[in-house]
């Protein structure tokens, strides 16, 4: 429980409501796929630091941020991420970590055929663009984007 600016207690966790829309079972597994993130981020750290993997950043504390943010789209909206919200491509392809491996080892299951830095993720099937490296470049990629989609007359 906390005091907000009101100074009133909010009540315990028994007596919220939810928000209208959301749905318990969606909150749970945004809650599952966070807590696999962080494990594998853990594993994977291990492994660039022992030479398996030659480039990784973790998610480490925006887990919920990028799961949460991208439970809240629809399937068809397109996702232009950086390199540290790969927790919004586990969440649309349903938590499946092989392609994530895949990709940052650059094995021969890597669907970029090793064409791109590790944890440069893409999905056309899910519209996921190419992660971007410099921050704040997929601003201007998404801009564009959905100026190149907008509903012509």
């Amino acid at each position: 429980r906390y005091l907000p600016l009101a100074s009133h207690p909010t009540p315990p966790a028994e007596q919220r409501q939810l928000p209208p829309g959301v749905e318990v079972g969606v909150l749970v597994a945004v809650q599952k796929l966070m807590l696999k993130l962080r494990a594998m981020d853990e594993l994977m750290v291990k492994a660039h630091r022992q030479g398996r993997v030659p480039f990784f950043t973790p998610s480490l504390g925006e887990e919920g941020a990028v799961v949460g943010s991208a439970a809240a789209l629809d399937a068809g909206d397109h996702i232009f991420s950086q390199y540290r919200e790969h927790g919004a491509l586990l969440w649309r392809n349903g938590g499946d970590f092989h392609p994530f491996f895949a990709q940052c080892v650059a094995s021969d299951k890597d669907v970029l055929r090793g064409r791109q830095m590790p944890q440069h993720f893409v999905s056309k099937a899910l519209n996921f663009h190419c992660v971007s490296s410099t921050v704040a470049t997929q601003l201007p990629n998404a801009v564009g984007a959905a100026y190149a989609f907008r509903p012509l007359h």
